[in-house]
């Protein structure tokens, strides 16, 4: 790939707090350098976003291990180690990537798996270690996992509706984000949230607390809001919940 191509490759840093546009430094096949335009402070694993402007254009989601951080004057320079891919914008997407953008001469058609609506490609396979079994076997001694999303929903309060965008969850709880006049602490929320399963769209419908809310920078209204799932509507609905957070999290922390 030549170094203009590599210039027009847009990049994103998915954070709980929003997205962080980032500029590609070097792009290899198994590791690219990126610098930030602000510090940041990062988990493990992180996830990037890349718009793909080949000939199966499409979005692509990255789950990255980072390697080294180095902090300069009002940015930081990041190196990371590929872990996988996923696409809902079809197989030949990320083949092209791989190819393209990666420079892998061969894509690995075993690597590929079908799931969240689109397709993964496992690009690095964490082996067994004593390291890892004792950090599940402490999983549940720290605070439960928060997996960032982006996910526009609907929330109801005493009879209104209201639009806002889900930016992480976990299994007992969301973060919202909304434009619209936020509720009080301890209010009851009823969200119905969207899930693809496979090419169909089934909707997770749950009442929550309001444990917090913090009032937004860019309006009089709006803001974000901390919700503790009180309970659901059915069983099945919190199963599916359920599904969709592991898968989540599986994706997300490389487990499995």
């Amino acid at each position: 790939m030549s170094s203009q191509d590599k210039a027009r490759i847009q990049a994103v840093l998915l954070t709980n707090t929003g997205n962080l546009a980032l500029k590609v430094l070097s792009l290899g096949k198994s590791r690219m350098l990126v610098r930030t335009p602000q510090p940041v402070k990062l988990p493990a694993n992180v996830r990037i976003g890349f718009a793909h402007r080949g000939v199966h254009k499409g979005r692509i989601l990255m789950l990255a291990q980072v390697s080294s951080v180095q902090a300069e004057t009002g940015t930081t320079l990041i190196k990371m180690e590929y872990k996988a891919l996923h696409s809902m914008d079809g197989k030949e997407c990320i083949v092209e990537f791989v190819a393209d953008a990666l420079g892998h001469a061969d894509v690995d058609d075993k690597a590929f798996n079908f799931g969240r609506g689109g397709w993964f490609y496992q690009l690095k396979t964490e082996p067994n270690s004593a390291a890892n079994a004792a950090e599940d076997a402490g999983a549940s001694q720290r605070r439960e996992e928060r997996i960032p999303v982006r996910i526009p929903l609907m929330y109801a309060y005493e009879s209104e509706a209201y639009k806002a965008e889900a930016y992480n969850i976990s299994f007992n709880g969301l973060f919202l984000l909304t434009e619209s006049r936020l509720p009080p602490k301890e209010s009851q929320l009823s969200v119905t949230f969207p899930i693809l399963q496979g090419s169909q769209m089934q909707k997770v419908r749950l009442s929550g607390l309001v444990c917090w809310v913090g009032a937004g920078m860019s309006s009089a209204d709006g803001g974000g809001i901390g919700l503790l799932i009180k309970s659901w509507a059915s069983d099945a609905d919190a199963s599916l919940w359920r599904a969709f957070v592991e898968r989540e999290i599986e994706f997300g922390g490389g487990k499995r």
